[in-house]
């Protein structure tokens, strides 16, 4: 599958058709994602688009209309359903410039979720960066239950993120019920805006709370490059990539928490012909080196 190479001044970035993701995105020539090399499978989620649900649906099933669907386990470690359904989906190209790319994929009725969606992505460079957003349209005749999300991986360059510091937004705080492993995300969430060091801290935990307008950022301060995403999601999750050797750190904007479809916390529901939009940023940038 071919990808869609975008350029803007200090930045380019690569867009995969398979789950409209964001394959690749440099500054200056260094990766500020963690890439997926040409012809490999994005084994991490790297870059995916997360429809119609981010994160989990606990127990692969939930309740909808009266009756009880079942969704196929996805995260067979877990018997969840991980991520939902376009990750692996072919989007069609609808418009190509050097800085854009738009594509678009409908999800049909199926097993586990018997709804029609259409939903269009698009990705655009400027001076300031990467631009993403996801527009959605419930075409059936039915109130749909539904949730988005997306799964850029932070890097800094050629740097390792162990030695990088991340930044929380201000007022950041894990969700209720997350066990915090080894005190690592009980330092993060005192930090409150202030840099932490990752150095072996392992988080994969769901934060809400945010600001409106918030911002993640690692920070390589040997190098002075930093790396951020921005967006006005009221949920998060934050994942050091440890099954992936460590190699970014998942930053994964999304517009409802974990399980949301059996809990209903944040859960959309979208009328027939009724549309949602959700947008996200990434830019890089040099800082004062110390």
């Amino acid at each position: 599958m071919s990808y869609l190479q975008l350029n803007h001044g200090r930045y380019t970035a690569r867009v995969s058709p398979s789950g409209a993701a964001l394959a690749a995105l440099t500054y200056d020539g260094a990766d500020i994602v963690l890439p997926v090399p040409d012809g490999e499978v994005a084994t991490g989620f790297q870059g995916k688009t997360l429809a119609p649900w981010p994160n989990r649906i606990h127990g692969a099933s939930y309740r909808v209309y009266g009756r009880r669907e079942r969704l196929a386990v996805t995260e067979p470690e877990t018997g969840h359903a991980l991520h939902g359904l376009v990750c692996w989906q072919e989007f069609t190209v609808i418009a190509h410039s050097p800085s854009q790319a738009r594509l678009v994929t409908r999800i049909l009725p199926q097993p586990g979720y018997p709804f029609t969606m259409r939903l269009l992505v698009s990705y655009t460079l400027n001076d300031r960066g990467l631009h993403a957003s996801a527009s959605v349209i419930n075409q059936g005749d039915r109130s749909t239950p539904y949730g988005i999300g997306a799964h850029p991986y932070l890097r800094c360059g050629p740097a390792p993120p162990d030695r990088c510091h991340l930044e929380l937004p201000a007022g950041a705080r894990v969700r209720l019920g997350a066990v915090e492993d080894e005190l690592d995300v009980a330092s993060l969430v005192r930090a409150e805006g202030t840099p932490v060091l990752l150095d072996r801290s392992r988080v994969d935990h769901a934060f809400t709370g945010m600001d409106q307008h918030w911002s993640v950022r690692l920070h390589d301060r040997r190098a002075g490059l930093w790396s951020r995403l921005s967006a006005n999601s009221r949920w998060m999750q934050i994942y050091t990539g440890d099954r992936l050797g460590r190699a970014g750190v998942a930053v994964e904007p999304m517009t409802c928490p974990p399980n949301a479809f059996n809990t209903g916390v944040d859960l959309l529901w979208l009328r027939p012909s009724g549309s949602h939009v959700f947008t996200w940023k990434l830019d890089a940038g040099y800082s004062k080196r110390g």
